[in-house]
């Protein structure tokens, strides 16, 4: 019985490794460029975010109507504002703000966008609550909150 010279052997076993390590290098360096994308994504959002701020103000609560003024008192445009509504008993609320014809109300899906110094008049139908959050959803760590406590009633 003939078996593989000890040449072509080493020569087959050395092709198969730099095939390997060849697929390898290929997927490094796919997976590489794919991590390097998300991270500079990730890191830019943050520094945008950094730049962000909201303020909800001139609170009014009046038989079951809720009004405040909402401004951008950061640096960059906020997308996507939505108001989460906690209630006394827990229930939570999470409604966007919508915009038709320069007039503001709750909707399912936000299409508002709120520009550095803007501010809108917001105007909308709830119960009594405990706190409302106001946040954007591009930065969900820039948030106002506002307290029953800190509104005034008629």
């Amino acid at each position: 019985m003939k078996g593989v010279s000890p040449l072509l052997s080493e020569v087959l076993l050395i092709l198969i490794a730099v095939s390997i390590a060849s697929i390898f290098s290929l997927w490094m360096v796919n997976y590489s460029k794919t991590q390097t994308f998300l991270i500079e994504n990730q890191s830019s959002k943050k520094v945008e975010c950094s730049n962000a701020n909201l303020a909800v103000y001139n609170p009014y609560f009046c038989n079951n109507y809720l009004s405040f003024c909402l401004r951008n008192t950061g640096l960059v445009k906020l997308k996507g504002i939505s108001v989460v509504v906690i209630y006394p008993n827990g229930d939570i609320q999470q409604k966007g703000i919508c915009s038709s014809n320069n007039s503001f109300f709750l909707c399912e899906k936000s299409n508002v966008t709120i520009y550095p110094s803007e501010e809108i008049f917001l105007n909308f139908s709830t119960s009594t609550f405990s706190k409302i959050k106001v946040f954007s959803l591009e930065c969900p760590t820039v948030y106002d909150i506002l307290l029953y406590s800190e509104t005034s009633t008629c």
